[in-house]
């Protein structure tokens, strides 16, 4: 048994790392908070890691793709989901759980439009049948 040095708890060799005082438990602890504090810097050592193996990385995404196309329609689906509401937040300024109204209340707007649309398309229609009946 070993005592873990941050958390004080006594444990089973295996649940360490190598030359580590602290448990694997408070390792994965301390690395979700520091992630927490410094999102720039993980999302920049994401995008420096991609980089680096980005050909490596497409290819798996292509094999991916083709074992299983279901998830590649759902990453699709997810992307443009995520991308739409990025470009809502930056453009209107409002907070994430005012969001997904805004676009409610903006897909009804455009079926109005659509609907008027039509409507107008049908008076035009009407007015064309009386037009050749009054002239028959």
């Amino acid at each position: 048994m070993k005592t873990c040095t941050k958390c004080g708890v006594e444990k089973t060799p295996d649940e360490f790392r190598k030359e580590r005082g602290c448990c694997k438990a408070c390792i994965a602890s301390y690395k979700r908070q520091w992630k927490k504090d410094h999102p720039e810097k993980v999302k920049a050592d994401k995008r420096k890691w991609y980089v680096r193996h980005k050909d490596r990385e497409l290819a798996r995404i292509i094999a991916e793709d083709k074992a299983h196309p279901g998830r590649a329609a759902a990453r699709h689906r997810a992307y443009v989901e995520r991308a739409s509401h990025n470009y809502v937040k930056r453009r209107t300024g409002l907070p994430d759980d005012k969001i997904e109204a805004y676009r409610e209340t903006l897909l009804v707007a455009r079926e109005a439009r659509e609907f008027k649309k039509f409507l107008t398309e049908i008076e035009k229609e009407i007015e064309n049948v009386e037009k050749t009946n009054q002239h028959g």
